[in-house]
């Protein structure tokens, strides 16, 4: 059953990138030049960044809304590990963003509109990483005795 979770002003800062959870100081917008230098491909875009914690997000190009929530080092790699799990679900089950996303909800029992990596902490990208892999093996399996 999913969550219907009612998000307070303080939450919807935290999550639209706009608020720091670390030290709750207001983000800025800055260019990515000020994270990864000049000479990066990253130079030129937008990222919000808590600057007392150096956590930052980055921002989405077109919409300019932030990615999720900023984050810190340890948070940044385990979003990273979780997305290359979370990604092979469309890759290899030949779901689509939004399906996949879905079953994502439905596993962690989350409104889909919570349900996205750059809003997760770090014990639900831990679990994103233990629930994708069995789940490609049981579809593997479904498909193998099928054929």
């Amino acid at each position: 059953m999913a969550k219907h979770l009612k998000l307070d002003a303080w939450k919807k800062e935290i999550l639209t990138g706009n608020l720091c959870p670390y030290c709750n100081d207001l983000t800025k917008r800055i260019k990515g030049s000020e994270i990864y230098g000049e000479d990066t491909p990253w130079a030129d875009l937008d990222f919000m960044l808590c600057r007392p914690c150096w956590a930052y997000t980055g921002v989405h190009q077109k919409s300019g809304i932030a990615l999720g929530s900023v984050a810190n080092a340890l948070l940044r790699d385990k979003r990273r590990a979780a997305n290359q799990v979370f990604d092979r679900l469309y890759q290899e089950a030949h779901l689509t963003r939004t399906q996949a996303y879905l079953w994502l909800a439905k596993q962690l029992g989350l409104n889909r509109k919570l349900t996205h990596i750059g809003m997760f902490g770090e014990e639900t990208c831990d679990l994103v990483v233990e629930l994708v892999p069995p789940f490609l093996e049981k579809l593997r399996q479904q498909t193998n005795l099928r054929k």
